[in-house]
């Protein structure tokens, strides 16, 4: 490969393409072919990055066993602790876990939402855990929540497991977070047929901030634990959690952050799921503790918000993916004559829907493809977020979905769902 520069076109020529996965993108792979960018002057000599669908290979890590089996115990430690203070604090036998009675003494309230409350524990070293390395951790600072989510538990595990770098990407594209750089993942346990939420692994990344938090704080790296499942205890309760723990391996010279995130779910008798977390975040920096355990809740409040988010963005993937083989299903009776319906309001017209194929696709179900009329208040009913790929990166895209697929949308199972991808 060889770059020129040319005052403001950068030219990269490149040797032909010996990868038969690439023979879709260039028309005459047996030439050598040339990418051309316009870019400003002052970023001639800047690094180029190709999208990432121009190369084969997949950022991937290696563990020892020992590796291994040292984030398999520390898991299974962070469980067990969670399961224990679930039960010392009678969560999962309360009948609402949003407003859990607890000791005022103990817990300090520091926000109060319909769905959710937060506390700090005024208990004396509530901010360490015993996983935690007290050599990398300076200055650790906790939020514990209480709530419950309206949803199945199926569908909250389904929201969660992120068993391959997609799915971890998509779940920072909905927390609202900037894109992860140089995302490095290294499975342990990854989900089955029987275990369809279970997953165990390592994840490595550079995590950036948003901007103006990019002028006080620096790219920091982060080696994650992330591990989430379902376990069945001895008197017979199922619980799911979420694991996601900071581990001292892979060194490098780069500053890391710390971070221990425990989560547990239960079903409740509505229907809802409680939830108990646990955040705990080694923030280094001269600010008030409530100042950083403001911080630390909004983080809680963004992961509130990702769980109805991410499973609709889930079962809206799969459906479009299955769209010929759900035709079936989510299709209306053919109409012959009379006036056509908008498949949103109902609105009848006589106007022919015919022309173009590239205007009868406009203002249609993305499903089932019926006619959408084009009143505000129609399109707002009959919008839901997909998240798309754009070459290299990953944005949201608002489509349109008439409400009988929307709600066919939501009724699907989140276990066939998480086993389907398995066959993949």
């Amino acid at each position: 490969m060889s770059l020129t520069a040319n005052k403001r076109t950068l030219t990269i020529n490149l040797p032909p393409p010996e990868l038969t996965t690439c023979k879709e993108l260039f028309s005459t792979p047996q030439i050598p072919w040339t990418l051309s960018l316009k870019v400003p002057r002052k970023a001639l000599g800047a690094t180029c990055l190709l999208p990432a669908r121009c190369t084969a290979t997949q950022m991937l890590m290696e563990l020892s066993l020992q590796d291994q089996e040292y984030c398999r115990d520390l898991t299974t430690q962070l469980l067990d602790r969670s399961l224990y203070e679930c039960e010392e604090l009678g969560l999962s036998t309360s009948q609402s876990g949003t407003h859990a009675d607890l000791n005022s003494r103990r817990w300090k309230k520091l926000q109060s939402h319909p769905d959710v409350t937060l506390y700090a524990d005024r208990s004396p070293g509530s901010n360490w855990l015993p996983v935690m390395n007290r050599g990398d951790w300076e200055q650790p600072i906790a939020v514990t929540s209480f709530g419950e989510i309206k949803c199945s538990l199926d569908d909250l595990l389904l929201a969660l497991v992120s068993p391959n770098m997609a799915t971890i990407k998509l779940r920072g594209v909905l927390m609202g977070r900037r894109p992860e750089a140089n995302l490095k993942l290294m499975p342990i346990v990854t989900p089955t047929q029987a275990s369809p939420f279970e997953f165990l692994g390592v994840a490595q990344f550079v995590n950036t901030q948003h901007w103006p938090l990019t002028m006080f704080v620096d790219p920091r790296e982060m080696v994650l634990v992330l591990a989430t499942g379902e376990v069945v205890t001895a008197n017979g309760r199922r619980f799911g959690y979420e694991i996601i723990l900071s581990v001292p391996l892979l060194k490098s010279a780069m500053t890391r952050t710390q971070v221990v995130e425990t989560r547990v779910f239960w079903e409740q008798n509505d229907g809802s799921v409680g939830m108990y977390s646990k955040l705990i975040v080694d923030i280094r920096t001269r600010l008030p503790e409530s100042v950083k355990q403001a911080m630390l809740c909004r983080g809680v409040m963004r992961f509130w918000k990702f769980i109805p988010r991410s499973v609709e963005t889930k079962n809206l993937r799969w459906c479009l993916k299955r769209r010929k083989a759900l035709v079936r299903d989510i299709r209306p009776p053919y109409q012959v004559t009379g006036p056509v319906r908008c498949g949103g309001c109902s609105f009848s017209t006589l106007k022919p829907q015919d022309g173009s194929s590239r205007r009868r696709n406009q203002n249609r179900c993305e499903l089932c493809e019926v006619w959408l009329c084009s009143k505000s208040s129609c399109r707002s009913a009959c919008q839901m977020t997909a998240v798309v790929r754009d070459e290299a990166n990953i944005c949201q895209k608002d489509i349109a979905v008439c409400p009988r697929c929307r709600a066919f949308v939501r009724s699907q199972s989140a276990a066939n769902i998480a086993r389907s991808e398995l066959l993949r």
